[in-house]
């Protein structure tokens, strides 16, 4: 037990404590919009105004979003001690940091491979670990993920049943702060039916969480107004032909991305089966024309080209691997489900592509590859190569990470640089864009323009932020903006994961397919302009 809190520890020193202070980012302004909407006991505060995506809300009702109410009862809960300070806010959300670590380290024990390297790839991932350092449902759900997977293979095979019903208990905790639960538990139901440890009572456990997250979803609708409309409306624009095309492309160049050093670790074993030779090159040829098709720079391409072929090619390995290589049928098929759950999912339900919605993947196929791994012939081969693989995907996840951190911040800094330079006329400096440039900018007290707005008057200042431009001003008022200056955010650090211009698209790929890009582009750029009569 002890070696475990150290190992947690160390990990959550390494991973985390440096990233404490980061800025609120992306959607974290959204779930503290939610948590300051709510009175307690789960009543709505009256005349709550929210703005979003240029347009204005009175009376807004939290609980008609497309999230589980779990993340903004929790800020909710803990703002008497945070204040909704930055950094008192991550302190209190290392709860689930600690979580991830707990579960990903049990579980790593459950199926016989070593926890360290674990931890590293899945926890230290690019794709994981500068989410996880946000105030987003995307990591504590993953979190409880992995903790009913360990509750539930460990309780099976240890003739459990009280570990079992564990594992469905926290599976209604993951599906209040995330629907996208739904979709995994048929993985769960898979393990039980091949394990054929199926009686009455299972399948009532089984069927709790569906129950709980119904009912909830049933006593919103009741009590406030259903979300159901506005998750089909994230469905609906994630089904355009342009989104589908998105998401099918960043699915592959994620994993290739995340999973770019434990593919050489099989190379000896790629290259003597002529089948995946055919694999790995049918993998490239199927993504040439989609990379080609983004018209990108010729080196941007091929690397795209690469990761794409490497990803997908990870994909189908790894499922092929569980299928024939990891003895224990029940276990193969649940990881295969799981994988085969978070990929539909990502094609058909989300709005784009994104790494944070990409990330449960990587649980299934690092566990999947650490098992094969494992079995290696050469015993020390295998464990140097798997801790210099896992250590070299932390050491890219930090390196993201700081990136995610210096973006992140660039809002904040700025905010405060504008409040520092207007004094009082803070009333007469108005803004577009969201994420974390919405938040500081409305607490420095600057105000929110609205598409449809004309109200700024001469003399006014409108800022525009280039990453979170979602909408811009109505076009009479754009016809009397006269451009004042350009501010760019610029830094020695060359990782760059939002921008058009880095072509990096780590939290949309609508922005680039790139999950990050080293450039020498600005972190971010601000257009001030003055109104004129």
């Amino acid at each position: 037990m002890k070696k475990i809190l150290l190992i947690i520890f160390l990990s959550l020193v390494l991973f985390y404590v440096p990233f404490l202070n980061k800025a609120v980012h992306i959607d974290d302004g959204n779930f503290i919009e939610m948590a300051q909407a709510i009175d307690f006991p789960f009543s709505v505060k009256p005349g709550y105004v929210y703005y979003f995506f240029g347009s204005k809300s009175e009376n807004w009702n939290p609980f008609n979003s497309s999230h589980p109410p779990l993340i903004p009862v929790y800020l909710k809960i803990t703002s008497p001690i945070t204040g909704y300070k930055d950094y008192l806010m991550h302190i209190c959300f290392l709860l689930f940091p600690v979580l991830l670590l707990l579960s990903t380290f049990l579980l790593a024990k459950e199926l016989n491979v070593e926890p360290i390297p674990a931890l590293m790839i899945i926890c230290g991932n690019a794709a994981l670990l500068p989410v996880s350092h946000n105030l987003m449902a995307d990591a504590p759900m993953l979190s409880l993920w992995i903790l009913a997977a360990y509750f539930l293979i460990s309780g099976i095979g240890k003739n459990l049943p009280g570990r079992t019903a564990f594992s469905f208990m926290t599976l209604v905790f993951a599906g209040l702060i995330s629907y996208q639960t739904f979709f995994l538990l048929p993985a769960f139901f898979l393990y039980l039916a091949i394990g054929r440890n199926i009686n009455r009572r299972t399948i009532l456990l089984f069927f709790l969480p569906i129950a709980i997250i119904s009912l909830t979803l049933v006593s919103i609708a009741l009590n406030h107004n259903s979300p159901i409309s506005g998750l089909i409306g994230e469905v609906r624009r994630g089904l355009q032909p342009d989104r589908l095309f998105n998401k099918a492309l960043s699915i592959p160049i994620i994993t290739g991305i995340s999973t770019i050093f434990l593919l050489p670790l099989k190379y000896k074993q790629i290259t003597a089966s002529k089948r995946h030779i055919f694999l790995a090159a049918a993998s490239g040829l199927a993504v040439i024309a989609p990379v080609i098709s983004l018209n990108y720079p010729v080196w941007s391409s091929l690397w795209l080209i690469f990761l794409a072929a490497s990803g997908l090619f990870f994909i189908i390995y790894m499922t092929m691997t569980a299928l024939t290589e990891i003895k224990d049928k029940a276990l193969s098929l649940f990881l295969v489900a799981w994988v085969a759950a978070v990929i539909f999912y990502n094609i058909f339900l989300m709005p784009f592509g994104a790494a944070r919605y990409l990330m449960p993947v990587i649980v299934p196929l690092s566990f999947i590859f650490l098992k094969s791994a494992a079995r290696s012939r050469s015993v020390r081969l295998a464990t140097e190569g798997i801790m210099i693989s896992a250590a070299l995907t932390s050491l890219l996840g930090l390196a993201v990470a700081y990136g995610d951190y210096i973006y992140a911040s660039s809002y904040r800094d700025f905010a405060g640089e504008v409040k520092n330079t207007v004094g009082e006329a803070h009333n007469r400096v108005w803004y577009t864009g969201e994420w974390g440039m919405h938040y500081y900018m409305d607490k420095n007290g600057f105000k929110y323009l609205t598409s449809d707005s004309d109200e700024p008057k001469q003399g006014d200042l409108i800022i525009v932020a280039d990453v979170p431009k979602l909408w811009g001003p109505s076009p009479k008022l754009y016809s009397r903006m006269a451009i004042v200056d350009i501010r760019e955010i610029k830094t020695w650090y060359p990782i760059r994961v939002m921008g058009v211009d880095a072509k990096a698209g780590y939290y949309s790929t609508l922005w680039g397919y790139m999950p990050f890009a080293i450039s020498d582009k600005p972190v971010e750029r601000f257009g001030i302009f003055r109104v004129a009569s």
